[in-house]
């Protein structure tokens, strides 16, 4: 019994470690199971797709994270991070500028990464996202002078 509660503290340290993690990042994190399920969403994350933390973690992916490619079509959770436990390790999926629409329908232009770690299937790890908001990186400026001339 003693060894499942060191197990059961030895886990919750890790947790808060990750967490503490990820929260120090300034790119959003989500890292999701492999039954496409939210284990962990840092505050970058939950700010980009407008749920809160709390809102986020332990619901499907698809529900969360609303991604689309540049000709607005919808990228399913499968094509990012596949459903089951595949033991590989490395990319999945990788795009600049994908569309992501959070719940309030404001769409923003991010950099996303998803990847597999090796061993991450023994603990039902599914992924690990990355999203950088490019959105105020792309935003134009123009400048227009006029002339008096130009306004007769």
């Amino acid at each position: 019994m003693a060894a499942q509660t060191d197990d059961s503290k030895t886990q919750e340290i890790l947790r808060k470690e990750v967490k503490a993690l990820i929260e120090a990042l300034k790119e959003g994190v989500i890292i999701i199971d492999s039954e496409q399920k939210i284990i962990e969403i840092n505050k970058a994350a939950a700010d980009l797709t407008g749920f809160s933390q709390a809102e986020a973690i332990n619901h499907p992916v698809r529900d969360i994270l609303n991604l689309l490619d540049e000709e607005n079509k919808e990228i399913h959770p499968d094509m990012f991070c596949p459903r089951g436990e595949i033991d590989m390790e490395g990319v999945i999926y990788k795009k600049a500028g994908l569309n992501l629409v959070d719940r309030k329908d404001y769409v923003r232009v991010v950099d996303f990464e998803s990847k597999k770690v090796k061993g991450g299937s023994h603990f039902k790890l599914g992924c690990i996202v990355t999203i950088d908001n490019i959105s105020q990186k792309r935003i134009p400026l123009i400048l227009v002078i006029y002339t008096s001339q130009d306004l007769d």
